[in-house]
């Protein structure tokens, strides 16, 4: 539909728009590739149908709104880039569009084998703008700080977030085959580099910053640390590490003081403490009504086959079912006190998001009926 209404053309092949009509048009469909691309990847399945040759419509200026009105006759002369203006935000973005657009085509790419190459190249692209993002922000923006702390962080975790899924299928390979090792240690990287951001959510304190509360508040790529994929791809490393290195344990019961099996213990520590972290903020973010079960019950019990493994426990199984059984109850116990705690700043009702115009929020929906899903659970479970 955008492009029927000629949005992916540059504003000088209508010459009777306006200097607004024409900045509109640039802005929104700046704002129409940026949710192409993310539902591209999003999905996992649908090929990105774009790309940078089918548009010519210019990049938006860096102007603030109020210097433009629908009245006004001549086009206000752009501020260099190093001035922060409303624009800022979305030029940066704009910027690593291409190069994020090739990502989503690899992403949802079914060669394998033939794309690494262009994986490696276009993942480095994307570290090179994550560095650049950063240079930027601190060096030009400085006195920005507070209002751009959340945007700079944001739009590190977005970029990413490319980076852990162009190399994610090849990080599975590499338990089989080591060629694919730097992919592995990438995603490792990328995924605790998101994570990271999750540091600054200390729920059940009453005062959250705007990224903690998006995280809280959002659903899909928006949750950034608290996303599936961040809990996956660090709970894989740290398994994937524990059963390559050992435990330390020798056939007598005894421990063996191995130097490379220490090391590894200090490599995962991190990554541990994280997700031991994440994990207690997922059960407050259930207690505060938010339908976050699955997250919190996968990574409980990766938590458990985590702990197992460090202690070398044979059977782990009947650990890891007693883990389900005890992160439903805490759900449940959650769930319950739910009904009487509303969310720091506010009540949940003002912070969730209205439903989305492609469809109903699961979470909200969910969240409307939390003490009977509650009993539900316990009763699968028979507890």
């Amino acid at each position: 539909m955008a492009m029927t209404m000629g949005l992916h053309r540059n504003p000088r092949v209508f010459p009777g728009l306006a200097p607004f009509q024409a900045e509109m048009r640039s802005r929104v469909w700046t704002t129409i590739l940026e949710l192409v691309v993310h539902e591209s990847i999003d999905s996992s399945s649908m090929p990105l149908m774009i790309s940078p040759q089918d548009f010519d419509n210019h990049v938006p200026h860096n102007i603030n709104d109020a210097d433009l009105w629908p009245n006004t006759k001549e086009f206000p002369t752009p501020k260099p880039l190093q001035q922060f203006t409303e624009s800022s935000i979305q030029l940066l973005m704009r910027q690593s569009l291409p190069i994020r657009m090739e990502a989503a085509k690899l992403i949802n790419s079914s060669d394998l084998e033939q794309s690494y190459n262009a994986v490696l190249q276009i993942a480095t692209d994307l570290q090179k703008a994550c560095r650049d993002l950063a240079t930027y922000f601190q060096l030009h923006w400085p006195q920005y700080s507070g209002e751009t702390d959340l945007h700079k962080k944001f739009l590190d975790m977005q970029i990413r977030r490319y980076i852990l899924l162009l190399h994610r299928p090849y990080m599975l390979q590499a338990q089989q085959d080591p060629r694919f090792y730097l992919s592995r240690k990438i995603c490792g990287e990328s995924a605790m580099i998101i994570a990271s951001y999750a540091e600054s959510l200390q729920l059940p304190s009453q005062s959250l910053d705007d990224l903690s509360r998006l995280m809280v508040m959002s659903t899909g790529p928006f949750c950034g640390a608290l996303h599936l994929d961040i809990i996956t791809v660090l709970g894989l490393e740290v398994t994937s590490q524990l059963k390559e290195t050992g435990t330390g344990s020798s056939e007598t019961g005894r421990l063996t003081i191995d130097p490379l099996a220490e090391m590894s213990k200090a490599q995962r520590e991190p990554m541990v403490r994280i997700l031991e972290h994440i994990n207690d903020q997922m059960l407050q973010v259930v207690a505060l009504g938010i339908a976050r079960f699955k997250r919190y019950i996968f990574l409980s019990v990766v938590l458990c086959q985590i702990r197992a493994l460090e202690s070398g426990t044979s059977d782990i199984r009947p650990l890891m079912i007693k883990a389900v059984q005890e992160s439903v109850k805490n759900c449940y116990m959650a769930l319950q006190s739910s009904q009487s705690v509303s969310t720091p700043q506010g009540s949940i009702e003002t912070l969730i998001c209205t439903e989305s115009p492609l469809g109903l929020d699961f979470d909200l929906m969910v969240s409307r009926k939390l003490p009977l899903l509650a009993e539900r659970f316990l009763t699968l479970l028979g507890s």
